[in-house]
């Protein structure tokens, strides 16, 4: 089974073997990272410009690999609630034969801080790095890893919506 990972971030690489791995114990799969534009902001708002990077991550990939069985689109987002922003990533998994599932991840509010650099025009993984004083969190921990202490990290915290995204699959 060969699926394509739409992106070059390691973390949604790694979201993407575990999630089929553990679904599809007994088959051999091939996966291949392939970085595609979401065709959304770079910071989306509100899970309806999430769900639509993510959908448009995975159909881009099927145009660039059409010989693939599955593709995955994954895209961290924010839904504002005024005082704060809450992150709720989504996770949309297209079938060679077009059938589409999505799925979001449990959400969690942002601190006040990393809020407020989101309302100035940081993306998260930015204000997170500027917060915290690191290189590159959005593939590594993620806000989620860094808010927890390392308790819950990016991968894990996509992972189960990527499982969920592919019931109607098994």
């Amino acid at each position: 089974m060969h699926i394509v990972v739409a992106s070059s971030n390691p973390v949604k690489y790694e979201v993407a073997k575990r999630a089929f791995t553990k679904v599809f114990p007994h088959e051999t799969l091939t996966f291949e990272a392939l970085g595609v534009s979401s065709g959304v902001s770079d910071q989306p708002i509100g899970d309806a410009e999430t769900r639509q990077g993510a959908e448009n991550r995975a159909y881009r990939a099927k145009e660039l690999q059409p010989e693939a069985d599955f593709y995955i689109g994954q895209e961290g987002g924010l839904v504002d609630e005024g005082a704060m922003y809450r992150s709720r990533p989504w996770i949309c998994i297209l079938h060679k034969d077009g059938r589409m599932s999505c799925e979001h991840a449990a959400s969690f509010s942002l601190p006040a801080p990393l809020s407020d650099l989101v309302r100035e025009g940081i993306e998260l993984s930015h204000a997170v790095d500027a917060y915290f004083n690191l290189d590159k969190s959005g593939q590594k921990g993620g806000a989620i890893g860094y808010l927890t202490g390392g308790i819950i990290d990016r991968t894990a915290y996509y992972e189960q919506a990527a499982i969920t995204a592919l019931i109607p699959f098994i």
